[in-house]
């Protein structure tokens, strides 16, 4: 086999497991991040420790993110080639078929399940219940109700509470939640500037989303969640104790970023919407946990 046939087999499956684009793993990865250097600061957590988890839930955030992708367009397949930007990923465009999919799904989903036997049993319960039940039953809200992405704000932040109890045996739950609510904003800001893009091709194919239900009030409902991010982010702070230097570079950082989405985004041009997308992966999750690690660094030499 040549390397342009081996290509022409593997592309197709990295395209699947949207391996080829950052800002949606790391859409899972931050949230983790972020839960665990806030416990870190909290607890007085060791260096090599808070290292050795975040590089657990690094991987754990990338495949997972993988095999949600995988599933999604299972289950989308149908829906998928009836929206423009959609049409073309290789399931939709019958690259790969169902049952390759399926098999290509399978080893993803046991190196989920194999990264949490490495945690806690109580650890393993809660991971458990968002990897076969939250995440499973995502792809299915968009057909029932105009707000999958308030299913998706809990599933695809899960990672927080599971996090935490990998962590420490006594996390603060109170922290984690309010980090879980701002997250919850987060994704149904992001996630509905992403649904921007399509409207016009979802009413058509019958998909549901905040986008059609928001309609004119886009950039208001936007705001909402952006406010609500940020307070809930700013309480998690608070109750993980950093200090204001950190609290100001996260807080204050994300504020503005949010701002900048906020006055430049189109509702009405899909690149647009695109580009504001990806912006939160790749940019206003690593202001967040600038100021974290930069308070954890200063407890640590204090």
């Amino acid at each position: 086999m040549t390397m342009g046939d081996a290509l022409h087999v593997v592309v197709p499956y990295i395209k699947l497991a949207r391996l080829h684009i950052l800002a949606g793993p790391s859409l899972v990865w931050w949230p983790c991040a972020w839960a665990l250097t806030l416990v870190a600061i909290s607890t007085g957590m060791p260096t090599i420790i808070l290292i050795k988890m975040l590089s657990l839930f690094f991987i754990g955030s990338f495949t997972l993110h993988s095999a949600e992708c995988v599933w999604n367009d299972i289950c989308d397949v149908d829906f998928d080639r009836k929206v423009e930007r959609t049409k073309n990923r290789p399931l939709a465009a019958g690259q790969i078929s169902l049952q390759a999919a399926g098999l290509f799904l399978l080893p993803q989903v046991c190196l989920c399940l194999g990264l949490l036997l490495l945690t806690s049993a109580e650890t393993i319960y809660v991971g458990l219940f968002g990897l076969f039940f939250l995440d499973t039953l995502y792809p299915l809200m968009k057909r029932v109700t105009y707000w999958p992405q308030a299913w998706l704000g809990i599933a695809i932040n899960w990672g927080i509470p599971v996090a935490g109890l990998a962590a420490t045996d006594r996390p603060d739950w109170r922290m984690l939640g309010a980090l879980l609510v701002g997250a919850w904003c987060w994704t149904l800001h992001y996630d509905t500037c992403y649904a921007f893009q399509d409207k016009k091709d979802d009413v058509d194919a019958g998909v549901k989303s905040t986008a059609l239900l928001f309609g004119q009030w886009g950039r208001p409902f936007l705001l909402f969640f952006s406010v609500g991010f940020i307070t809930s982010l700013w309480s998690a702070t608070r109750l993980a104790n950093m200090g204001m230097l950190g609290t100001f570079l996260s807080i204050g950082g994300a504020a503005f970023h949010l701002l900048w989405q906020l006055l430049t985004i189109d509702p009405e041009n899909p690149m647009s919407c695109g580009s504001v997308f990806k912006s939160n992966g790749e940019q206003l999750g690593w202001i967040v946990w600038s100021g974290m690690l930069l308070d954890y660094q200063l407890k640590q030499f204090a």
